[in-house]
């Protein structure tokens, strides 16, 4: 005997499972869309991808070095600064969370003399640079504003929903 377990009549079939049985014969594409076992083709989401814009060389980053570059990030121009920790790069925007200075303002440095923590040459506000998130006891838990960034076969770039242009650093 069969035991109907969906009710499939608006697409003329009735799909059934054998008793005793686990699972069920499906014969039709109808009868796996019924079933729900397969999303109907128009309910297939479709993955949207970045943009992706190149800003420099892998090489042209060294460890515990900055490279600043400008983008158009919600429709505004922005400096951005691209650091590179522990082998791997990070990109933010070039501004202060305790004033809308730049972190290199007023010194051509971003790390700290330690080469740990990102720190802004006014006030001295530090950050990790992992996460943009200040340390500072001023600032604490508020974090720089990131970009996000790839870095494959050799190339970094912004590859961000929210950036329209990137103009690469001079040089």
């Amino acid at each position: 005997m069969c035991e109907p377990i969906v009710d499939a009549r608006c697409l003329g079939h009735t799909l059934r499972r054998p008793s005793g049985r686990r699972g069920a014969r499906l014969e039709t594409t109808q009868d796996i869309h019924s079933a729900r076992l397969a999303p109907p083709p128009w309910r297939i989401r479709l993955i949207s991808v970045p943009p992706r814009y190149r800003v420099c060389s892998s090489p042209a980053l060294p460890e515990g070095q900055h490279l600043k570059f400008s983008i158009r990030l919600e429709g505004r121009e922005e400096e951005c600064l691209l650091v590179r920790f522990c082998g791997k790069a990070y990109a933010y925007v070039n501004r202060c969370v305790h004033m809308p200075r730049p972190l290199d303002c007023e010194q051509d440095l971003v790390f700290d003399r330690s080469g740990r923590w990102l720190r802004c040459s006014m006030h001295g506000i530090v950050y990790a640079p992992e996460t943009g998130t200040s340390l500072s006891t001023m600032c604490e838990g508020q974090q720089l504003r990131a970009v996000a960034i790839v870095e494959e076969d050799g190339e970094i770039g912004v590859a961000d929903f929210r950036v329209t242009a990137v103009r690469p650093p001079a040089g």
